[in-house]
Parts: structure tokens; C-alpha cells; sequence
């Protein structure tokens, strides 16, 4: 029952109907725009979400900044949350990514990637940048779907790079971490397959 604060008392059935109806109508017709507004920016929301995860990828990448696995573990975290709540509106890859945590696994692999080149030589070191920097280009402009396959074979190229490294924690910390990133980003890619490098790559 509605309450209302009058001066006087008046008995006028039709005004009461009216604001009842009108009432009933309202709350209705709220609940009805809020669904569908919720409907339509839960994808836009959810789109958001998964641009600024390849965005952070692409930072990491970069390198032109340190970050710390901790703060960038929280981040992406976080946004895995958000997009939780709005699952049945994420694609169907970008939803198997996020359930298998892969850009998580890939940014942190980043991470560690770009702290275990600094104590390698200097011509393996010049590959794994210029590799981490045309993915972070890719990263960029990525939406949704799978990333371009010709990554897989960069990336197996400087995994043979990094194997002529003399043993050292340092060969062993960057050969992880790419091959974290191989199979954060492309899970699906065939077994990695040793490459027999030029005698000139080698001593370059």
C-alpha cells in the first residue's frame, strides 16, 4: 500500500488507481531498461576487458618500463574477475584464454624473460628484444582469435638462439620463461622442434 501525507483526507478512488498503475508501471519498465542495458554493456565491458589485457602484454613487452610480477599478476587478476561475471557474452577462445589463465602465464613469463636476458651475451640478447618487441606490436592491434602462426616460428627461433648459450641460471631462467610464452600463446602449436641455426647466426 502507498502512504501518503495529506492536509485533509480525501476519498478519490481514480487518483489513487492512476498513481498505483503509474507506480507499478514504473518499477516495471525499470527493471525491464536495466536488463537490457546490462545486456548490452556487459560485451562492451567484457570487449574492454580483453583490449586492455593484450594492451598490459604489449606493455610488458615493451620493457621500456620494469614491472613487478606481483602488481601485474594482481591487475590481470582482476580484470579475469570482471570478465567472469560477464562469461556468456566473452568468445568462445577468448573464454578458454581466460579460464587457462594463458595472458596471465605470458605476462608473467614477459617478466621474467626480460630480467633473465640481462645476463646473457649480447647477440642473444639482441634477439629475444627484437622478438619481444614485434610481439608487443602484434599485442597491440590483437582483438580477439588466434595470433598470427609465423609467431610460432620466431619464437622457436630465438628459443634456438637462446640454447647456444653456454649453461648458466641465466639460459636456463630465459629458456623457460619462452618456453612459458610458447605455451601460454599457443597451446595448440606442434612440439617444439630443435633448429639448426646458419654457422653465421651463431657467430654473430
Amino acid at each position: 500500500m502507498q502512504l501518503a501525507l495529506n492536509s485533509s483526507y480525501s476519498a478519490d478512488f481514480v487518483s489513487f488507481a492512476n498513481s498505483s498503475v503509474a507506480l507499478m508501471l514504473g518499477v516495471g519498465l525499470t527493471g525491464v531498461i536495466s536488463g537490457i542495458v546490462r545486456l548490452f554493456g556487459a560485451g562492451w565491458i567484457a570487449e574492454r576487458l580483453l583490449h586492455s589485457n593484450w594492451k598490459t602484454l604489449a606493455a610488458v613487452a615493451d620493457g621500456k618500463t620494469p614491472h613487478d610480477r606481483v602488481a601485474i599478476a594482481s591487475l590481470m587478476q582482476h580484470r579475469l574477475a570482471l570478465l567472469a561475471a560477464r562469461i556468456t557474452v566473452v568468445p568462445g577462445e577468448a573464454r578458454s584464454n581466460a579460464a587457462n589463465l594463458r595472458q596471465l602465464r605470458a605476462a608473467l613469463s614477459l617478466v621474467d624473460l626480460r630480467q633473465a636476458s640481462l645476463g646473457l651475451s649480447r647477440r642473444t640478447r639482441a634477439v629475444i628484444d627484437a622478438f619481444v618487441t614485434h610481439l608487443a606490436s602484434v599485442y597491440r592491434t590483437h582483438a580477439v582469435g588466434r595470433l598470427p602462426h609465423a609467431l610460432v616460428g620466431r619464437l622457436d627461433g630465438t628459443i634456438a638462439s637462446t640454447l647456444q648459450e653456454p649453461a648458466s641460471e641465466a639460459r636456463n631462467e630465459a629458456l623457460f620463461s619462452l618456453a612459458g610464452i610458447r605455451t601460454g600463446l599457443f597451446p595448440e602449436a606442434p612440439t617444439y622442434q630443435p633448429l639448426q641455426l646458419e654457422p653465421e647466426e651463431m657467430a654473430a
